[in-house]
């Protein structure tokens, strides 16, 4: 019997993201974002927002390391990627096990913007990489789920992973079979931090 569908890349990586037991997210609601975050908010996972993409990383680092769960941030490109760049170096260097899923430019498209430049435009991948982040992009629907999956096994290595998930690529459709998704669960009982948790470790 084949129990194959075809969803949404938006819609099939929120249902990874809450098999791997993630309830709860934070995060500045952004056009780029919206519907990804509300289908995680469907599926019970929590969308807790701040007022600050800065606000919102640091909310996802220190979940991490209370919980000694993933931390997810997940905030907007553009502008909105440049004001958490701060919160997001901060917690790469702290050794944080967070994830924070950007919005990103629509690619593959080779369309010309007939309605003006994109005051968004934001290399986000250079700017992320140039500060120390490992950065991983969904550059196709039919790699969303291994890169989501990618990104995942790097910040629980605790090392802070950025995702970069295209407009476009969101809302293609792609077709996925019953098996779970790629990766498994990072353990509840590993530590963000090698640090003594009793001794928060120094900010430089």
């Amino acid at each position: 019997m084949n129990d194959s569908r075809i969803v949404p890349v938006f819609q099939i990586l929120a249902e990874d993201i809450h098999a791997l037991g993630v309830r709860t997210v934070f995060g500045l609601m952004s056009d780029d974002t919206a519907v990804f975050a509300v289908t995680l908010d469907g599926l019970g996972v929590k969308f807790v927002g701040a007022r600050h993409e800065n606000n919102a990383i640091a909310m996802a680092e220190g979940y991490a390391y209370s919980t000694g769960e993933l931390g997810v941030a997940i905030i907007g490109r553009g502008p909105a990627t440049a004001n958490g760049l701060h919160a997001a170096v901060a917690a790469s260097r702290m050794g944080s096990r967070v994830l924070v899923i950007y919005g990103d430019a629509a690619v593959g498209s080779g369309a010309v913007n007939g309605i003006g430049p994109d005051y968004k435009g934001f290399n986000a991948q250079a700017v992320l990489g140039a500060a120390g982040l490992t950065c991983f992009t969904a550059a196709s629907a039919a790699t969303a789920r291994q890169t989501l999956a990618d990104a995942v096994a790097a910040a629980g290595h605790g090392s802070l992973a950025a995702l970069l998930l295209p407009t476009n690529v969101q809302m293609m459709n792609v077709e996925v079979g019953g098996r779970p998704p790629p990766g498994s669960p990072p353990p509840a009982s590993q530590r963000a931090r090698a640090d003594n948790p009793s001794t928060p470790p120094r900010r430089s």
